[in-house]
């Protein structure tokens, strides 16, 4: 076992994964969450727990809410409950896609599906109707979207978005 494998694992919390690459994006995901929870929140170990699915921070009161698609893998911090979705903008059938969720539509074009679709994924992650949202293209390949349940302006709580592309 290599060593990036053995950091890697530090973060699985003892789960097993079909595939690498799930592993990958789990592990670097809660990596991310406590590197940021620590130096930016000051919340010292911090412990990710899970309740309805939907994971939370046991030891502090800030909230957060993580995604990645292909090689990003992106956070959201908060004081409120809030969903973020981010997806990569590749071919799909929209259409098929739009009638089998229900929702009536013209010609979709990508740009339109992907801020649909992010913002559809950031409310189940939000496990709320939401009430206020932003939404971004982020790379020319990837859409996001980040929503809260109550009126509120969710783009003041975006300090920087800065991808980074890790290797393993």
């Amino acid at each position: 076992m290599s060593t990036d494998e053995k950091f890697l694992l530090q973060y699985s919390e003892g789960r097993v994964f079909k595939t690498e690459k799930r592993m990958v994006q789990f592990c670097l995901g809660r990596f991310l969450l406590k590197h940021v929870l620590e130096h930016a929140y000051g919340i010292k170990s911090p412990k990710i727990a899970v309740q309805n699915r939907k994971p939370y921070v046991e030891n502090g009161d800030i909230k957060f809410s993580l995604s990645h698609s292909k090689n990003i893998i992106i956070a959201a911090f908060a004081p409120f409950e809030l969903g973020l979705d981010i997806e990569y903008m590749k071919g799909r059938d929209f259409d098929a896609i739009c009638n089998y969720l229900e929702r009536k539509t013209g010609n979709q074009d990508a740009e339109t599906f992907y801020r649909f679709w992010t913002k559809y994924e950031a409310g189940i992650k939000l496990q709320s109707d939401p009430v206020s949202w932003f939404s971004t293209k982020l790379c020319n390949e990837f859409m996001l979207s980040v929503c809260a349940a109550f009126d509120t302006d969710v783009t003041p709580s975006i300090q920087e978005i800065l991808p980074v592309d890790i290797k393993i």
